[in-house]
């Protein structure tokens, strides 16, 4: 019976969230045709998911739809992330993204690591002064592993790390309790600090692009899209350099950031490199087929593009290397060479399915967020960590922003 109870708690999840899909995959065009711009169809989705989870939290305080959905990271680094990350690379506007290269380059890589420098003395400065806490009674209540140091769910679930899914060594020389307090102090290593900057470090550009137009901006439009298509990639080669040195245990010395930026730099070619190498095989297979008239069909032709995505993505992970960055310009080059090697359907159709692929899953993702937010607030709330890193984050964007655009109107650019 308990069984069956879960079962249809599990439909009705599966159902909500397809509602939610549907909902996100219309939203669009909607606002365009009443022109709303003040909120894009990623806000709408997370605003109705939360309004869910209350609805369902009021008649049943036991609802806990992060149990009944059970996402894992596993399930998002293999099946949600990679068709996200190939539709930008496959659809990427390879003129305007050449044309203004300068700027991405510059925002996204120089803007990110900037922006790290900046958040990570500044969390490591605030945990230092104990001005992160959590309520005496919500700490009785949460439910988090101590011994837990699995850095590879972090990325995946976006929420628990907002919501301090970085309190995990809470002890009792850490937790200054004394009779009356009404706080209990948290205390971060540095490791920890460190993987939170690098993740916190690449914002997203989506709030930004929904207030332009790309035909009355196209520059400002092309340079955003741009970004923030790198900047995920330099955060998640930043992430794992870091992990990899935590993980290692050795002392931080005077030579670790060389050694470290040594790291990034050949990781990011390494993985720059093998997108390339497999981009173009696929390019090749797809040329060699035409040579030989050996004549696919659409479905074939869009499922080799699809499985060259998935090698070049699973082959980098295997290598040690970044699965995102090779498969970002694997999904580049294979949409400058393999395109024209396909039919004419398959070419129109290859980009509509990447992108089908890449809505989904975005949907689903911050479907997810929505639905599980309340959950994951009662198990542990640190409002103190997210107000005070909103502001980091937002004064590190500021000064590389302003900062790098000075430099280049300056020295490269005339405006």
């Amino acid at each position: 019976m308990g069984e069956e109870e879960g079962g249809d708690d599990l439909n009705l999840v599966t159902l909500l969230a397809i509602i939610i899909l549907m909902i996100y995959t219309v939203a669009a065009p909607i606002f365009e045709k009443i022109h709303f711009h003040y909120m894009h169809e990623s806000g709408l989705c997370m605003i109705i998911g939360v309004i869910i989870s209350l609805v369902a939290v009021f008649f049943d305080p036991h609802t806990n739809f992060t149990k009944s959905i059970n996402f894992s990271g596993d399930v998002f680094f293999t099946f949600v992330l990679p068709p996200i990350i190939f539709s930008a690379g496959y659809n990427l506007r390879r003129a305007s993204f050449f044309k203004y290269f300068v700027y991405i380059l510059s925002f996204g890589v120089l803007g990110t690591i900037m922006s790290f420098l900046w958040v990570a003395p500044m969390t490591i400065l605030f945990n230092y002064l104990n001005c992160f806490y959590l309520p005496v009674a919500q700490n009785k209540n949460s439910n988090i592993d101590q011994g837990s140091n699995n850095y590879s769910d972090i990325i995946a679930n976006t929420t628990n790390l907002i919501i301090s899914s970085f309190v995990q060594n809470i002890t009792n020389d850490e937790t200054n309790m004394q009779e009356g307090t009404t706080k209990t102090i948290v205390k971060f290593t540095t490791a920890e600090i460190l993987l939170f900057a690098s993740v916190i470090s690449a914002t997203d550009t989506i709030a930004a692009l929904t207030f332009i137009h790309e035909d009355s901006e196209p520059k400002l439009f092309a340079i955003l899209f741009g970004e923030g298509v790198v900047n995920d990639a330099v955060c998640i080669v930043l992430y794992r350099i870091l992990r990899e040195f935590t993980l290692s245990g050795k002392e931080f010395t005077s030579g670790t950031p060389v050694t470290m930026f040594g790291q990034f730099l050949g990781m990011a070619f390494s993985s720059f490199l093998t997108g390339l190498v497999m981009g173009c095989l696929c390019s090749l297979m797809l040329k060699w087929f035409l040579k030989k008239q050996i004549f696919l069909n659409r479905t074939q032709e869009i499922s080799i593009i699809l499985f060259f995505a998935f090698i070049s993505y699973t082959l980098a992970e295997e290598m040690g290397l970044s699965p995102i960055v090779t498969l970002l310009f694997s999904g580049i080059f294979m949409s400058n060479y393999a395109f024209y090697n396909l039919s004419f359907q398959a070419r129109e159709e290859s980009s509509v399915v990447s992108r089908m692929l890449s809505n989904i899953a975005e949907a689903f993702v911050f479907t997810y967020l929505g639905l599980t937010l309340i959950s994951s607030i009662q198990e542990s709330f640190c409002l103190s960590f997210i107000v005070i890193e909103l502001f980091v984050v937002c004064c590190g964007r500021i000064f590389a922003i302003f900062g790098l655009s000075w430099i280049l109107t300056k020295f490269c650019v005339k405006s």
